[in-house]
């Protein structure tokens, strides 16, 4: 019915007459909204997704922070779990992109990813939500990250929707939920800080199977590692799914080749500027990741792309464009006001990228794409 309903100045006498309208004509459909103000808005909706993301950064210290810090997630879940409405569903939507400030700010770690949707589901979540899809391709901890916690939940779906919770440890720091079905039983246990913490369960037994580790658990203390999530389950539920360290790993190893490219160019964003026949994403085209849109146009007006490498100054033979339309393309080299076609060995043409071997090494001001096809997508712009 609404994204952001508090954000967008919308009625709430408009909202409800929306709703009134909808479930008057098909009493069975489901109204979903976004929003962190659910228990405000609770008349206007069926299935309410929270928002409250956590925005991480770096700050002058070189230490990590949030926005908003992981302890307070599980509130926004509150709103609508303590009215003890059974005909409304709450949700969470996990942060899926950087912070929102002016700055470079850094993306969710997986660690992070995992802490603060459990931190928030284990208020009493049901849903999950990944709304913030257009940034999720941008990093590995992220879009690995997605399918490892919505696999979790897929694979716990029935402790979680429909089984009796129990507080077991609940601070600024730690929380811990039991979720009790009778015939199964599960424990999630959050160290929701970035500095180690021990804690014992005095309710928890017995042994446990150690939910995407591949191990036992047999003890009721706990020695947690920053941001750590302990699951464990009285029955074998993650048959199949890759463990955490595996999906760690993988994560490590498409980081590694993110990040070691080769682009005299990668992350450079406080040294190559750009200007386009519409605004460009820097950051989108210079952090090697090769299938994200950084910059597109539509239609069949001027379009354009021009690389300011005056401050850079690198010296290179070999252009790589990542992208879509790309078919005829134009590139030429600006030194000064002049613009002039480079010397070219050879070019390769890709269905998403176009490479430039040149016959000489060139060191130019600027770099600049001139399109003629109706639709053009840039995903990276990579220099050798």
């Amino acid at each position: 019915i609404s994204d952001e309903p508090e954000c967008r100045g919308l009625s709430r006498i408009y909202l409800q007459h929306m709703y009134d309208h909808i479930t008057e004509r098909d009493p069975y459909h489901v109204v979903l909204t976004a929003s962190r103000n659910a228990a405000e808005l609770v008349g206007i909706a069926d299935w309410f997704e929270t928002h409250p993301y956590i925005n991480p950064r770096t700050t002058p210290e070189g230490k990590r922070a949030y926005a908003r810090n992981i302890n307070t997630m599980g509130k926004f879940v509150d709103d609508i779990v303590k009215l003890d409405r059974p005909d409304k569903c709450i949700g969470f939507l996990p942060t899926c992109f950087a912070g929102m400030g002016p700055k470079q700010e850094p993306y969710p770690t997986f660690d992070e990813y995992i802490c603060h949707t459990w931190a928030a589901m284990i208020h009493g979540g049901k849903t999950l939500y990944p709304y913030a899809y257009h940034d999720m391709g941008d990093r590995a901890s992220l879009y690995e990250g997605t399918r490892y916690i919505f696999s979790s939940f897929a694979a716990l779906d029935k402790l979680v929707l429909l089984g009796k919770r129990t507080e077991l440890v609940k601070n600024q720091e730690v929380h811990g939920v039991l979720y009790d079905r009778g015939e199964e039983r599960m424990f999630v246990l959050v160290n929701m800080t970035n500095d180690p913490k021990t804690v014992t369960l005095d309710s928890i037994s017995g042994t446990w199977h150690h939910f995407r580790h591949n191990e036992t658990i047999t003890t009721n203390t706990f020695n947690l590692k920053p941001l750590e999530v302990i699951i464990g389950t009285s029955q074998v539920k993650d048959a199949g799914l890759p463990t955490y360290q595996e999906t760690d790993a993988l994560i490590n190893k498409l980081e590694y080749e993110r990040t070691h490219t080769g682009s005299l160019v990668f992350e450079k964003y406080d040294q190559v500027t750009f200007t386009g026949s519409t605004p460009v994403r820097a950051r989108k085209l210079l952090d090697g990741i090769r299938d994200v849109v950084g910059w597109t146009q539509v239609g069949d007006k001027e379009k354009f792309v021009e690389m300011n490498l005056t401050k850079l100054k690198p010296e290179f033979t070999k252009i790589v464009i990542s992208g879509y339309g790309l078919e005829n393309m134009k590139l030429t080299v600006r030194n000064g006001e002049e613009l002039s076609e480079p010397e070219v060995a050879d070019i390769n043409v890709e269905e998403f990228s176009v490479t430039y071997l040149l016959k000489d090494s060139i060191s130019p001001d600027a770099l600049r794409m001139d399109f003629d096809t109706r639709r053009v997508e840039l995903y990276e712009i990579e220099v050798f």
